[in-house]
C-alpha cells in the first residue's frame, strides 16, 4: 500500500508551541504503515525533546530560516530549493501564515494538489506594522491553498472571512488528565507549598499576546480576601524580565513562582486551585483545554473564544474590567461542582479519526485538479 505523504509546515519547534504538541496528539494516531510524515519548522531554538521525538517516531525534519523580516528572501530561497527536491507530498498542511505563502507556492508550482493553511487565532499580531505584513502574507496563501482548516470557528471566521473552512479541533489525551486532581496535596508539597495555599497558575509563552504582567495584579486583588494565595506561571519568552520587575514592583515576590521550563505540565497543573488566562487574542488555547480536561476550574479574558468552555467552572472577564472582577470569577469557579459538558469534541482518539478521513477526503477530491 502506497503511504499518504504529508508535509506539515510549523513556525516554531520550540517545547512551549502549543501548536505542534497538537499535532504531535493526533500524530501518535496516525498508523506508520499508512502514513509518511515530514516537517518544516522556523529555525527558533528547537526543543532537543522534540527533535528526538521525531526521530524516534522516524519523522523527517527542516529547519527553515527563523520567521524575520530581514529573512524573507532567505525562507524564499529555503522553499524553493525545498520542494525542487521533495515535491511528492500528498498534502502540504501549514500553521503559519508567511511560511504557508511560501509553501503553498511552491507546492502548487509541483502540483501538489492539497494544500491546506491552517488558522489558529483571532488577531494578526498587536503591533500594527507586524499585523500588516502578517496579513499581506496572510490574504496570498489564502489564494494559493486549496483548502482552509481553523481551531474554532472564530479563528477560521477572521482569517477566511466568508469561506467554507474545517474545523479541526485542539482535541488532547484525555486519559492523561483524568486523575490529576487526586494528586494536588502531594503536588504541592512537591513544589514547595503548603497543602492550604490557593494557587492560581497560567502555562504558556511569555509573549504579548498572553498578557501575563496582567495575573499578578490579579493575585495583588486575590490575597486581599485569601492572603494564602500565590500565582504559579509556567513559560518562558520576551516578557520573562519584565514579569519579573512587575512582580517586585508589587512587593509579590514571595508570592509568585515563575518556572521558566517544564518537560511536562502533568506534574504541575494539579498544583493548581484555578487556572487563569488574560490573553489579548487567542484561536483556542491548548492549555485551557488541558486544564478542563483535569477539572481545573478556569478564569479566562474574553479574548478567548466560548467555544473553549466544555466544563461547567469556567468564567469569562474582561480585561477592561477591575481586577476585582477577576477575583470574583475565580472565587466562584472554584467553589462550583465541576463537571464535563462535552465528553467527545476535545478527545483525540475521537478527533484524530475524523481528521484522517477528511485528509483522505481532500486527496479523493483534488486528485484531478
Amino acid at each position: 500500500m502506497q503511504k499518504i505523504k504529508i508535509l506539515y509546515v510549523f513556525p516554531t519547534m520550540m517545547q512551549s508551541n502549543g501548536i505542534v504538541t497538537l499535532f504531535f496528539n493526533y500524530l501518535e494516531r496516525f498508523n506508520p504503515e499508512e502514513f509518511e510524515i515530514s516537517i518544516i519548522a522556523g529555525d527558533n531554538e528547537p526543543s532537543e525533546a522534540y527533535i528526538k521525538y521525531m526521530k524516534e517516531k522516524g519523522y523527517k525534519f527542516y529547519l527553515c530560516p527563523k520567521i524575520k523580516s530581514k529573512n524573507l528572501f532567505k525562507i524564499r530561497r529555503f522553499f524553493a530549493r525545498f520542494f525542487k527536491e521533495n515535491h511528492d507530498f500528498d498534502i502540504v498542511h501549514s500553521n503559519n501564515n508567511i511560511l504557508g505563502y511560501f509553501a503553498s507556492k511552491f507546492a502548487k508550482k509541483y502540483n501538489i494538489n492539497v494544500r491546506i493553511i491552517h488558522s489558529h487565532s483571532t488577531i494578526h499580531a498587536t503591533n500594527k506594522i507586524k499585523s500588516m505584513i502578517i496579513e499581506w502574507f496572510s490574504k496570498r496563501a489564502i489564494k494559493l491553498s486549496t483548502n482552509y482548516f481553523a481551531c474554532s470557528i472564530k479563528a477560521g471566521e477572521f482569517m477566511f472571512k466568508d469561506k467554507e473552512f474545517f474545523e479541526m479541533n485542539n482535541a488532547i489525551i484525555v486519559e492523561r488528565y483524568k486523575d490529576l486532581k487526586a494528586n494536588k496535596d502531594v503536588n504541592k508539597e512537591k513544589f514547595g507549598f503548603k497543602k492550604d495555599d490557593f494557587i492560581i497558575g497560567f502555562i504558556g509563552r511569555l509573549e504579548s499576546q498572553k498578557n501575563v504582567l496582567f495575573l499578578p495584579h490579579v493575585l495583588k486583588a486575590l490575597k486581599v480576601s485569601k492572603p494564602n494565595a500565590k500565582l504559579v506561571i509556567v513559560g518562558s519568552g520576551s516578557d520573562l524580565e519584565p514579569l519579573k520587575e512587575e512582580v517586585k514592583s508589587l512587593d509579590l515576590v514571595n508570592d509568585v513562582v515563575i518556572l521558566e521550563a517544564l518537560p511536562g505540565i502533568f506534574e504541575i497543573l494539579p498544583t493548581f486551585d484555578c487556572f487563569i488566562m488574560s490573553s489579548i487574542f487567542e484561536g483556542l488555547p491548548m492549555v485551557a483545554v488541558e486544564a478542563q480536561t483535569a477539572l481545573i476550574p478556569c478564569v479566562l479574558s474574553t479574548n478567548i473564544t466560548e467555544e473553549t468552555k466544555f466544563t461547567n467552572a469556567v468564567k469569562f472577564v474582561s480585561l477592561e474590567d477591575d481586577y476585582s472582577k477577576w477575583v470574583d470569577a475565580i472565587l466562584e469557579v472554584t467553589n462550583m461542582n465541576n463537571c464535563y459538558n462535552d465528553k467527545y469534541k476535545f478527545n483525540i482518539d475521537v478527533q484524530a479519526k475524523i481528521l484522517i478521513e477528511k485528509y483522505k477526503e481532500l486527496i479523493e477530491i483534488n486528485k484531478n485538479s
